[in-house]
């Protein structure tokens, strides 16, 4: 998906009624400006208390947090959040036009609500699928589905062969099953762990009737066929002074994990567990007296362990990132190697899906931000500030804060500069920045995250290190690294 952004439109003097509002910590009487706060799916106006609550701390801003009905096609909640914002007296003057801060999918339902000739101002939004979500295509075409359930086939299959065919099986095999079922289960039913999370449910199972809004956001879809068409573009940029897009991007490994559950280090550390005990027994299999279960078997226990092992690659496939892809299993060793070639995304939303279509400003924030974290991180906080300070120009409450100036970060790689082709090395990271989250670039591509980098390549490439925390510090580095048979074995020159 292509976008382009355009340069920020003059920001015209517009009509701004302030209200009134007495807010702990300032003296009654002082002008707030109302902003409005629009949730995504599977979520309500309380889930922007900790970024609305903070801003309204910093400055004049009084937040208005309507809860809609998510579920509905964006003309509805679209409709329904105009009756809200009519009806709420910070919101109900017909003259005044508010800006707004949308998260997800409320981004889409904050654009159709101006179509529709909604009061907006000024919009900042925080991943939302302008260009839609690829997921929700593959939701919808039963591919989560389909690939779900081989994938829970092929971590169940192995076991059932193994019972049934092997009349002594080692002790300790069923003992390993209580530590693989889990993960085979939560994947196996992916296509319904998407609705308590994403609100990606079907209404009538038996019919597959899905929830109305998950058609909407789908790409391609006409609503935002039209929301991006030329002359609704045209009317945005002609209404609303200040279109802000921000995104952020993690690095793949677990992203699944980050993104449906409320302890993704548990579960990524039973899928590593999982995969060694699935290698155990496909090397006791595979050197085993029985023909039948070294030809039959061990292949199977192979299969579950790659499974497990390229379950990253299949949830970049399914929300749309994935551009290719390269996986390689030592089948003495075990240890497994890939490289996912992919664009950036928060774990379900793509960043060019979520940079503005015709925005004034699009950006990046920095740090590990998986979509499920950003209503609740401090640097998404720092971001909205600035957008509403900046580019929505609404006053602190005080003088604007003087920020220290920030030391000079630095990052630093440890590792060699010149390689033989096919040739895995290793590398590590190092910064002066407290807490960091380590990410590592070949070219524009992220291709790992971690301290710790194992890569091997068939010609040259410039190694990228990018060192971020969630205050928003960040510093870099970059390596070129010489790849030719002449070269000496993961050498630093």
């Amino acid at each position: 998906m292509r976008h382009n952004r355009r340069s920020a439109t003059s920001l015209a003097l517009s009509l701004l009624l302030p209200v009134s509002l007495a807010v702990p910590g300032r003296p009654a009487g002082a002008q707030d400006t109302a902003v409005v706060f629009l949730h995504g799916i599977n979520s309500n106006g309380e889930t922007w208390n900790y970024h609305a609550d903070s801003l309204s701390r910093a400055l004049r801003v009084a937040p208005v947090k309507p809860t809609v009905d998510w579920t509905q096609r964006e003309y509805d909640q679209a409709t329904q959040l105009a009756g809200i914002l009519n009806g709420n007296p910070l919101t109900s003057h017909p003259a005044r036009r508010m800006p707004f801060v949308a998260h997800s999918n409320g981004g889409v339902a904050s654009r159709e609500y101006r179509r529709i000739g909604g009061r907006l101002r000024q919009i900042a939004t925080v991943a939302t699928p302008h260009r839609g979500s690829l997921l929700a295509n593959n939701w919808l075409n039963g591919i989560v589905w389909a690939d779900g359930q081989a994938f829970g086939n092929a971590l169940y299959d192995p076991y059932a062969f193994t019972f049934r065919n092997d009349p002594e099986p080692p002790g300790s095999l069923a003992d390993t099953w209580m530590v693989v079922r889990p993960i085979a289960s939560f994947v196996r039913t992916m296509d319904g762990l998407l609705c308590p999370t994403l609100g990606f449910c079907l209404i009538a199972p038996l019919t597959n009737i899905a929830m109305p809004f998950v058609g909407d956001v789908t790409e391609g879809s006409p609503v935002l066929e039209t929301l991006n068409g030329g002359s609704n573009i045209a009317a945005e940029q002609g209404a609303v002074d200040s279109r802000v897009g921000l995104w952020s991007a993690i690095a793949s490994n677990d992203a699944m994990f980050y993104l449906l559950t409320p302890t993704p280090s548990a579960w990524a550390t039973t899928r590593q567990v999982a995969y060694g005990w699935y290698f155990h027994w496909f090397t006791h299999y595979r050197y085993h007296h029985d023909w039948f279960l070294r030809t039959q078997g061990a292949p199977r226990w192979l299969d579950g362990a790659i499974a497990l092992a390229t379950l990253d690659i299949q949830w970049q496939s399914w929300i749309g990132a994935l551009n290719s892809w390269y996986f390689q299993i030592d089948l003495e060793t075990g240890a497994a190697f890939s490289i996912i070639d992919m664009v950036p995304n928060d774990g379900l939303i793509i960043n060019s899906s979520a940079v503005y279509p015709g925005g004034t400003r699009s950006a990046q924030m920095p740090g590990f931000l998986p979509h499920t974290w950003q209503l609740s991180q401090t640097s998404v906080t720092r971001h909205l500030e600035q957008a509403l300070s900046v580019d929505f120009g609404i006053p602190f409450r005080g003088p604007a804060p003087t920020l220290p100036q920030p030391p000079g970060y630095s990052a630093i790689i440890t590792g060699p500069t010149e390689m033989r082709p096919g040739q895995t090395c290793n590398w590590m990271g190092s910064s002066t920045i407290v807490d960091p989250t380590y990410e590592w670039k070949v070219g524009k591509f992220l291709v790992h995250t971690g301290q710790e980098l194992y890569y091997s390549a068939s010609s040259n490439f410039t190694l990228t290190l990018v060192a971020s925390n969630s205050q928003g510090h960040s510093a870099s580095a970059s390596t070129p690294v010489t790849v030719s048979s002449q070269s000496a074995a993961c050498a630093v020159q």
